[in-house]
């Protein structure tokens, strides 16, 4: 029997001072029930966002473009969940949260790159 995993993206706006009229857009993670957010750093002001809706009101050049961005995260949220599903390797929202901003993808260090320069040149 298999296992049935939740998982939804939402997107919701915050402000940020108490006197601010302006809103940041966050994205929330959610897989079973475990969350994780994190900042887009996105700046709209808090009268155009639709938090039923969970993007922007209005038909402006500026909203399409926030709306679009937005759509662009999710589908880039769905494809490492994807990923993920399809390697078979653990799910949970930091997880995806990680390999959406690329933090669990190993980068080469100053050590790994003197190693292979020392390697390359033996083979010269």
């Amino acid at each position: 029997m298999k296992s049935q995993q939740t998982f939804s993206v939402i997107f919701l706006a915050r402000k940020g001072k108490a006197n601010s009229t302006n809103s940041l857009i966050y994205a929330r993670i959610s897989v079973n029930g475990q969350r994780c957010e994190f900042s887009l750093k996105q700046k709209i002001p808090s009268e155009i966002w639709d938090k039923n809706r969970g993007q922007v009101k209005g038909n402006s050049t500026e909203a399409r473009r926030i709306n679009q961005y937005l759509s662009q995260i999710n589908a880039e949220l769905f494809e490492a969940y994807d990923e993920l599903r399809k390697n078979n390797e653990v799910i949970s929202a930091n997880v995806i949260k990680a390999r959406f901003l690329k933090i669990d993808i190993n980068t080469s260090t100053l050590v790994g790159a003197v190693e292979y320069h020392y390697k390359s040149f033996r083979r010269i």
